[in-house]
């Protein structure tokens, strides 16, 4: 029974070249081989050309944009960003104006679950009451407001 162990990994025999003559033009030879791939296979057999390209692609893929954890946080960290947003929209509604902090949300909302105003690296969220509005984002993964890796809200 064959196995694709075998296949990968079995002795590839080299190419085999078929001389043909042709005596009325005086060409001496030509070769022509029956295997087009044997170079490729004879170095690397099987795919590995191409699980080598992929594994390249994703090392320089992780090293420039982080960690794939990073990228699942500031997903989540977006979707809970959303979920802080409709409540205080609702405490708008409820109490005519925007909490002082998140934690005085919690407090009048009767909400006992503190990890809603923490982001997915567990660090509160950068919370800013203003005249008619409010700041509200993560600080991202460099734990520095304003700068490049912070995470808004959808918008």
């Amino acid at each position: 029974m064959i196995t694709l162990f075998n296949i990968f990994t079995a002795k590839r025999k080299p190419p085999t070249f078929k001389v043909v003559y042709n005596f009325s033009k005086n060409i001496n030879a030509k070769a022509m081989p029956f295997k087009t791939f044997w170079l490729v296979n004879h170095h690397l057999p099987g795919r590995w050309w191409f699980t080598l390209c992929i594994l390249i692609l994703f090392i320089f893929n992780c090293n420039s944009r982080g960690t794939t954890t990073d990228s699942v946080n500031i997903l989540v960290t977006r979707d809970s960003l959303k979920n802080v947003e409709i409540a205080l929209e609702l405490y708008k509604r409820e109490f005519g104006e925007y909490p002082e902090s998140l934690e005085e949300l919690l407090i009048r909302k009767g909400i006992t679950n503190r990890n809603i105003i923490q982001d997915a690296w567990g660090r509160p969220y950068h919370y800013v009451k203003t005249v008619d509005s409010y700041i509200l984002f993560s600080k991202g993964r460099d734990k520095k407001p304003y700068t490049p890796d912070d995470v808004h809200p959808p918008q």
